[in-house]
């Protein structure tokens, strides 16, 4: 996503400032049909700061400088020209200063640029013009990826990605190796063997779990995780069992190790995706995990009408599958895809794999997307967002738990109505939410 918005970082520094001198609404395409881009070259660099002196009239509250001369010259082209002035910033690697002026309604906008372009005061001019991000990946098994499409989470990219939030995923060893996943794995520790000769660098489960997560978007490999740059704290804290068991297996005092160090780092978000009978210790931990602001992610399972722990605790997101057994009304809290899911195994590989581990991965994501544009959001809001917005399967599913809707869960708590208005745009012109690799690049940037 990165590199697909980076073309654009020059327009959306010229359009924002600590300063404004009215506020540019993104939402009012009236009103931004009537702006230009003016850059006036810096007529006098601020001077230098003695010891004891105050620059006060040169230096923006953001730590970018332009001078007096630049800012009334700037005064003047609307005074002169009838223009509103209102937003600028200094891009300095270019070593101008960028204003925003609204052209009145009656005068043709067009004749204002070909009046500004002849001022010597005016190193440029151009239209305010409106670019859409899209969420477009070279990945080759997106296609595959049906879940991000139930769960609205393509529509998401557009907003959030994961950026800056760190996800704790305490399972089986990850495959820090893996090209999908490298990039985003800031750390492993292994708290099962803990340096011993037999320790464990790859394994299924816990590189399938991350792969959800957050495998890397964009790169020309395999698939793309909810939150493709999200940081990934690899802990093991489990095993790979016996093929004629389950998929791991973990104890009181591996877990317990883990989530002592999870405390310690205090990651915004902690993968759990095991289930077990009650253990006071962990849950010890784990409620000091949730008292740091951490929100804590676990698989959902139900036996003999109780619900396995830690997915019983108040303050967890247990997360099931939609299909998850529903008892007396009461199914799981939350519910992502949890079949057949593609995604990352130890070697470079990819599978599919099924079970509400990985869809409590999913759901891991989804809370990272969240807190990119909601950050230190609580974790009941987070819950209650994720709870308020979830919806029936779409397609006809006969799942009787709603799932999560990404789109809708960002939009109550930072985007408000945003991506749903562009799925629906999207959705009301017949266009995928993913375009094909052979796309061209230029293209979503207006060329």
């Amino acid at each position: 996503m990165t590199a697909l918005v980076a073309p654009l970082l020059l327009l959306a520094g010229c359009a924002t400032t600590p300063r404004p001198v009215g506020q540019i609404t993104t939402e009012d395409a009236g009103t931004a049909r009537r702006q230009i881009l003016v850059t006036l070259e810096e007529i006098q660099p601020p001077p230098l700061r003695r010891p004891g002196s105050s620059s006060g009239g040169y230096v923006d509250p953001s730590g970018y400088t332009v001078s007096q001369r630049t800012r009334r010259a700037a005064t003047r082209l609307a005074r002169d020209y009838d223009l509103r002035q209102r937003q600028g910033w200094p891009i300095r690697p270019l070593g101008v200063y960028c204003v925003v002026y609204e052209v009145p309604m009656e005068v043709p906008i067009e004749d204002v640029i070909v009046r500004l372009s002849k001022d010597a005061r005016v190193e440029s001019v151009q239209p305010m013009q409106r670019f859409e991000l899209q969420s477009s990946y070279d990945d080759p098994y997106v296609s595959m990826q049906h879940g991000m499409e139930a769960t609205r989470v393509w529509d998401t990219h557009a907003w959030a990605a994961g950026r800056g939030v760190t996800v704790a995923v305490v399972d089986t060893a990850v495959d820090h190796e893996h090209p999908d996943l490298a990039a985003n794995i800031v750390l492993r520790r292994d708290f099962v063997t803990e340096g011993a000769p037999d320790e464990k660098s790859a394994e299924l489960h816990g590189t399938a779990v991350a792969g959800v997560i957050a495998s890397a978007a964009n790169n020309g490999i395999g698939t793309v995780g909810v939150a493709p740059r999200a940081r990934i704290l690899a802990l093991r804290g489990c095993w790979e069992a016996q093929a004629d068991e389950s998929p791991g297996a973990c104890n009181s005092f591996t877990l317990a190790k883990s989530l002592a160090f999870v405390v310690e780092r205090r990651p915004e978000v902690l993968n759990l995706s095991v289930a077990g009978p009650p253990d006071p210790l962990l849950e010890r931990l784990i409620r000091a995990v949730l008292s740091r602001g951490t929100a804590v992610v676990t698989a959902y399972r139900k036996s003999a009408g109780a619900v396995a722990f830690p997915g019983s605790m108040s303050g967890v997101l247990a997360v099931g599958g939609p299909d998850s057994p529903v008892e007396d009304g009461v199914g799981p809290p939350l519910a992502a895809p949890a079949l057949d899911i593609l995604t990352t195994t130890p070697g470079g590989g990819f599978d599919f794999v099924s079970g509400s581990s990985f869809a409590a991965a999913h759901v891991s994501g989804v809370v990272a997307l969240l807190l990119e544009r909601a950050p230190g959001l609580a974790v009941e809001r987070l819950a209650e967002a994720l709870r308020q917005t979830s919806r029936s399967a779409p397609g006809g599913s006969s799942a009787t738990v709603p799932l999560v809707d990404a789109c809708a869960a960002l939009d109550q708590v930072a985007t408000r109505g945003r991506c749903a208005r562009r799925a629906a745009s999207r959705s009301s012109e017949g266009r995928p939410a993913t375009e094909p690799s052979s796309v061209n690049r230029m293209a979503l940037f207006g060329h």
